[in-house]
């Protein structure tokens, strides 16, 4: 019996994203990513697409509610880090 994978939530899916954070995580065998979401929903879907993951409309909000997501990687601009940390951490993610 194996170890289950962690379930991540993309939050923000551009360049670092898409060149570091995902190839980390698909990299990983104790980690899987079930929901993307970004302001641009067409970057969402296509990391969606290149992991097999929900896409989650634009809203931060809305990735958290995700029952799937039991935890986030957060891939924004760095001013955001902390606020979308702090409402992930309220969120218990």
């Amino acid at each position: 019996m194996g170890v289950p994978k962690l379930r991540l939530g993309l939050i923000g899916c551009g360049e670092i994203a898409a060149k570091s954070t995902v190839p980390a995580i698909l990299g990983c065998q104790h980690a899987e990513v079930v929901a993307a979401m970004d302001t641009k929903l067409s970057l969402a879907r296509d990391l969606a697409e290149k992991t097999g993951a929900a896409v989650v409309t634009d809203k931060v909000e809305e990735l958290l509610k995700q029952e799937r997501v039991e935890a986030v990687v957060i891939s924004t601009p760095h001013f955001l880090h902390a606020p979308i940390g702090m409402q992930a951490a309220r969120s218990g993610k």
